[in-house]
């Protein structure tokens, strides 16, 4: 597992100077065909870590209920495939 942390002027990856460069998106909102596509052109732009997002709705449909007949493991496995292709590509996932 790498590990960031903070140096006297700038953060560590794994002990390493690393600068953060992020961006964002929304997995929910790209079909996972496109994910790695959409990985690996954040990648050429120049970007390090990618932002995204996982809705809460999609875990828990009532406040304080999970309803069962709705409920997907499939869903809530989805936010950690979007990530998977990411150190492939030489980035990280926070």
């Amino acid at each position: 597992m790498l590990r960031i942390t903070i140096g006297t002027n700038d953060f560590l990856l794994d002990g390493a100077r690393f600068q953060i460069r992020g961006g964002e998106a929304q997995a929910a909102r790209v079909p996972a065909e496109y994910w790695r596509d959409r990985l690996r052109m954040a990648k050429a732009m120049g970007l390090s870590t990618v932002c995204a997002y996982s809705y809460w709705n999609q875990v828990e449909f009532q406040p304080r209920k999970f309803d069962t007949g709705q409920f997907s493991v499939e869903k809530v496995a989805t936010i950690g495939r979007w990530s998977e292709p990411m150190p492939q590509l030489g980035m990280v996932a926070t």
